[in-house]
């Protein structure tokens, strides 16, 4: 922030503020506005620039670094002198995000989470079965390019529930490469027939095939995502109403 200008350095401070009361916590956070008092006076700024470490987005959702960089933007003049910045319009942000195989452990098993995984229905051969994903979920990154989830399910199917273990592998979406489901296990012995692998095969391949993600306040377009060092770096557009309440 030393760069900057006394004008963009208050703006900056003001809105850095706000975002501090906002997250759960964070080890760093640094904004940098570039603009000017009579720019803000009217709404405009040139870009906004957001870094942050360590930053607990919400309850056991934790991101190791995140930046958000914006093009021109037009505001809300009186917001971001409130520590708050409100777009008149939606805005493209470019967005980019590391998460640690921790943080993504820990968030697998968030309440946020586990309420985006509480329905998912298979049809197996005409018949709908609802899955239950039940917790702890866990996911290995020690393959450079490769995702390994391992968890249980429970299958309700029409005459009970049954209990089933699986362990899935895929390679993530890298440019224009979608991602790949390359393989589905589940523990034999466990009763679980063809049809039902195959439609289950089926849908954790739609899942992945999806390259949105939503957050409070942002619709984030999953452009790439690359697995090294045990960490996965999400890279992508972000569609913003509003600096996201973190």
């Amino acid at each position: 922030m030393s760069d900057l200008r006394p004008d963009e350095q208050v703006i900056s401070q003001a809105i850095e503020l706000g975002l501090s009361t906002q997250i759960e916590t964070a080890e760093a956070l640094n904004v940098e506005v570039h603009t000017d008092l009579l720019k803000v006076a009217q709404g405009e700024a040139d870009s906004v620039a957001i870094d942050g470490k360590g930053v607990v987005l919400q309850p056991d959702v934790r991101v190791e670094q995140m930046a958000l960089r914006t093009d021109r933007l037009a505001i809300n003049p009186l917001s971001a002198l409130l520590g708050q910045v409100k777009f008149k319009e939606p805005l493209n942000a470019q967005a980019r995000m590391v998460l640690t195989s921790d943080d993504l452990n820990r968030a697998m098993n968030s309440d946020f989470v586990q309420s985006k995984l509480a329905a998912i229905d298979l049809v197996v051969e005409g018949v709908t079965i609802p899955i239950e994903m039940q917790p702890p979920l866990a996911i290995d990154l020690s393959v450079p390019g490769k995702m390994r989830f391992s968890g249980t399910m429970l299958a309700h199917y029409p005459d009970g529930i049954r209990p089933t273990s699986f362990t899935a592998v895929c390679c993530p979406r890298q440019g224009n490469q979608p991602p790949l489901l390359e393989s589905f296990d589940c523990q034999p012995g466990q009763g679980v027939t063809i049809p039902f692998t195959i439609a289950l095969m089926q849908k954790a391949q739609d899942l992945l095939k999806s390259p949105y993600l939503g957050l409070e306040g942002m619709i984030l377009h999953i452009k790439e995502l690359t697995v090294i060092d045990d960490s996965l770096i999400l890279s992508g557009e972000a569609l913003l109403a509003e600096i996201p309440a973190m």
